[in-house]
C-alpha cells in the first residue's frame, strides 16, 4: 500500500517514532522533515494530488494543519498529564525556575505542579516562530534553568543556550501513529463502501431518487435524469416539489407507508413503474426513496430473461422460404399463410400428420409484426392433463406436491407478445379447453394456487389433423372454442393433393443435404425420385424425406459404382417398392391392435404393458390417447 499517512514530524519525534513502531508500521508512515513555513504549501500540494488519508503532528504543526485544513483527518500527538510532570522532573535537573513552552493555549491547572513538584513554573505560548524567539530572548533575561517543549521550543532553546527537555514520551507518539493507521483502515473502508454506494446508484437498472426529512433531493441517479428530463444539478438540494411535481415523494414521506409496484406518467406521456420507501431511523420517518423503471425497458428485459431461459421453443427458425412445392396446392395454402401472417387473429392450421404444419406455424410467426417476440411451441397429445395445465398456466410456490420452488412461468406468459402454437389442438382435456377458451376471450391467465390476474398479449396458431366438426359431435371438444379458432383457417395440403410436388421434393432434399450426390448420381436420383411419385404416403412429407435420407445414405455407401433404382428400393423399401406406402399406412392400425393385445393380457395394467412393449407410461398413455383406446 503506498505511504499516505504523512508524519509532519522533527527529528525528534522521528527518533521516537523509530524506536516504538514495528517495520510494518513505519512503512505505512510518510515522515516529512520540514520548516514551519513550508507546512501549508507541502500538506496543500499533496492532497490537491490525492496523496494523503490522515495528517499526523505535535504541537505547533498540528495547530497550523488545523487551522488551514479544519476537514482533512489529523490526528495530533497530545501531550499526556503524565509526559508533563515527566518532563518537569527532568526539566528539575537543571535546577528549579522550569518554563513550559506551549502553541496558543496554556497548560491548565499547571499551578498546582509547583507545589506538589517544588518548582518555580513559568508558562508562556506562542503562535509564530517570530514570537517563539521573543519568547527565548524573555526567558534568557529571566534567567530560566530549563525549558520544556514541543521539537521546535528545544531547538530555539538550543539556540539560545537555554537547558531543555522534550515534552513528549515514546508513548505519546506511538499512540497516535497507531491511531492513525487505524483511522487510515476506516477511511479506505468508508471510501470503498461510498464508491460501492456510487456504482450501484450509477448503473443501477432504475432511475434512484431520495429525499429527506426537509424534503431536499439529496440523491439523483443517471437513469433518473433520463428518464425525468432534468439534470443532477439543477434538482439537488432543492425541494422534490419545486422542481418535480406529482412524485408522491412527500405523501410518502408524512405517511411512512410505502408504495410498490405504482404506475406513473413522467415526460412526454412515458409511463414508468415506481416503488416509493420510507427510510425510517428509530421509529421516525427521515427520508424516502424512489426507484422508476421505463415499462418498455421492463418488458425488453422480461423477453431477454425468457429467452435465455427457454431457448428451446422460443425461435422461429423457418420461413415462408423453406416450404417447399411448386403445385397449385401449396401454392395456395403459402399465399394465404402470407395474408394471414400480417394480421394479428387467431389461426387454425388442419392438415393430415407429417404435412409440415408447424413449418407453416413458424413461417407465419416470422412474418407477422410479433416476428421479434417468442415463438413457443406445446404438443397437446403429448402431456397429461395435470401436467399440460401447469406448463399452459403455470404455477406459484407451494401449489401441488412437488411444486417448484418460486413457482414457475407457464407457456403463456413465456409468450407474452409472441405466439403460442398449439399442435394437436384437438387432443386438448375437455376441462382444459375451457379454461383455455378463457385465454382468447379475456386476454389473461390466473396460475394455478395462484390469486393474481395476470395479462398476457399472445397470438394463437392451433393445428390439427382431425376434423373437428366430427370431434364436436362426439363430445370430444367444445363447439365456442372451435368457432374462436376457426377466424382464419389454412388447409395444409397432403401429398395426395399434390404429387406433382413429390419428384421436386425429392430432387431439392438430396441437393439442400447432400450436394456431392447430384453431382455423381444425377440421372439415378431423378429416376429414383419419379418412381417414388407414384406410391402412397399417408405419413405425407415427413415419412417422404425420411426416405429421401435413407436413400442418400445407401448411395453414399455404394463407394462410387452403378446403382440401380431397384437396388435402392429393394434396400430401402422392404423388397417391394409399390406396397411401400400400403405398409407404412397399416402400421398405426397394427400398432393399436398391439396395444389393445397388451392391455387385455395385463388386465389393463400399464406399468405392465408398457413394460411388456418396451416403452415407458408416458409414451404409452400418448399412443392410447392417439388411437383411442
Amino acid at each position: 500500500m503506498a505511504q499516505r499517512i504523512v508524519f509532519f514530524s522533527y527529528p525528534r519525534l522521528t527518533s521516537l517514532a523509530q524506536n516504538v513502531l514495528d517495520k510494518k508500521t513505519i512503512k505505512k508512515i510518510w515522515v516529512i522533515e520540514k520548516s514551519f513555513t513550508e507546512l501549508v504549501s507541502i500538506a496543500e500540494s499533496l492532497m490537491n494530488k490525492g496523496m494523503v488519508d490522515v495528517f499526523v503532528s505535535a504541537g505547533s504543526n498540528a495547530s497550523v494543519l488545523s487551522s488551514n485544513f479544519p476537514h482533512m483527518p489529523l490526528v495530533p500527538i497530545n501531550v499526556k498529564g503524565y509526559d508533563l510532570i515527566e518532563s518537569i522532573v527532568k526539566a528539575s535537573c537543571y535546577g528549579p525556575r522550569i518554563a513550559v513552552v506551549t502553541v496558543e493555549e496554556q497548560v491548565s491547572r499547571l499551578e498546582k505542579l509547583k507545589n506538589i513538584l517544588k518548582v518555580d513554573l513559568l508558562q508562556r505560548t506562542f503562535s509564530s516562530e517570530n514570537e517563539l524567539a521573543r519568547i527565548m530572548d524573555e526567558l534568557k533575561l529571566e534567567k530560566v534553568d530549563a525549558v520544556t517543549g514541543s521539537s521546535i521550543v528545544c531547538d530555539y532553546a538550543n539556540y539560545y543556550r537555554i537547558n531543555n527537555v522534550f515534552i513528549y514520551s515514546e508513548t505519546s507518539v506511538k499512540e497516535a501513529l497507531n491511531k492513525a493507521v487505524d483511522m487510515q483502515e476506516v477511511l479506505i473502508n468508508e471510501k470503498m463502501k461510498a464508491n460501492q454506494f456510487k456504482a450501484i446508484i450509477d448503473f443501477a437498472y432504475s432511475g434512484i431518487v431520495a429525499i429527506d426529512e426537509n424534503r431536499k433531493v439529496k440523491v439523483f441517479n443517471p437513469l433518473a435524469e433520463k428518464i425525468t428530463g432534468f439534470s443532477k444539478n439543477s434538482v439537488l438540494e432543492k425541494h422534490i416539489d419545486e422542481v418535480i411535481p406529482d412524485t408522491r415523494l412527500v405523501r410518502v414521506l408524512e405517511s411512512g407507508e410505502k408504495e410498490c409496484n405504482q404506475l406513473m406518467k413522467v415526460r412526454d406521456n412515458l409511463v414508468v413503474l415506481t416503488n416509493r420507501i420510507p427510510i425510517r431511523v428509530d421509529n421516525r420517518t427521515v427520508g424516502v426513496v424512489a426507484t422508476f423503471q421505463d415499462v418498455a425497458d421492463i418488458k425488453k428485459a422480461e423477453r431477454h430473461i425468457r429467452m435465455n431461459l427457454y431457448q428451446k421453443g422460443l425461435i422461429a427458425k423457418y420461413t415462408f422460404g423453406d416450404i417447399m412445392g411448386q403445385s397449385e396446392a401449396i401454392d395456395k395454402a403459402r399465399r394465404l399463410a402470407r395474408t394471414f401472417a400480417r394480421e394479428d387473429s387467431t389461426i387454425l392450421l388442419h392438415g393430415e400428420t407429417g404435412t409440415g404444419k408447424e413449418l407453416f406455424a413458424q413461417s407465419i410467426h416470422n412474418h407477422s409484426l410479433r416476428s421479434e417476440k417468442p415463438f413457443v411451441v406445446i404438443n397437446c397429445a403429448a402431456l397429461p392433463e395435470t401436467l399440460l395445465e401447469s406448463e399452459l398456466f403455470g404455477y406459484e410456490e407451494g401449489a401441488f406436491t412437488g411444486a417448484k420452488k418460486g413457482g414457475k412461468t407457464g407457456l403463456i406468459e413465456l409468450a407474452n407478445e409472441g405466439t403460442l402454437f398449439l399442435d394437436e389442438i384437438s387432443e386438448m382435456p375437455i376441462n382444459l379447453q375451457a379454461r383455455f377458451l378463457r385465454v382468447l376471450q379475456e386476454k389473461e391467465i390466473l396460475r394455478i394456487g395462484g390469486d393474481k390476474i395476470i395479462p398476457v398479449d399472445v397470438r394463437i396458431i392451433a393445428a390439427t389433423n382431425r376434423n373437428l366438426i366430427q370431434e364436436i359431435q362426439k363430445g370430444n371438444f367444445r363447439e365456442d372454442l372451435y368457432y374462436r379458432l376457426y377466424l382464419m383457417y389454412i388447409k395444409v395440403p397432403s401429398l395426395e393433393e399434390m404429387p406433382e410436388d413429390i419428384p421436386f421434393l425429392v430432387l431439392k432434399t438430396i441437393e439442400n443435404n447432400y450436394p456431392e450426390l447430384m453431382d455423381k448420381y444425377s440421372k439415378t436420383v431423378c429416376r429414383v425420385a419419379r418412381k417414388l411419385s407414384r406410391l402412397s404416403w399417408p405419413g405425407n412429407v415427413r415419412q417422404l424425406f425420411n426416405t429421401v435420407h435413407r436413400i442418400a445414405v445407401v448411395l453414399k455407401s455404394s463407394e462410387s459404382r452403378e446403382i440401380s433404382p431397384e437396388e435402392i428400393f429393394s434396400r430401402v423399401l422392404d423388397n417391394n417398392p409399390e406396397s411401400a406406402g400400403k405398409t407404412i399406412e397399416t402400421v398405426p392400425e397394427k400398432e393399436r391392435e398391439l396395444i389393445i393385445q397388451k392391455l387385455n393380457e395385463t388386465g389393463w395394467n400399464r406399468s405392465r404393458t408398457a413394460q411388456s412393449l418396451g416403452i415407458s407410461r408416458s409414451t404409452l398413455w400418448r399412443k392410447m390417447k392417439e388411437y383411442r383406446i
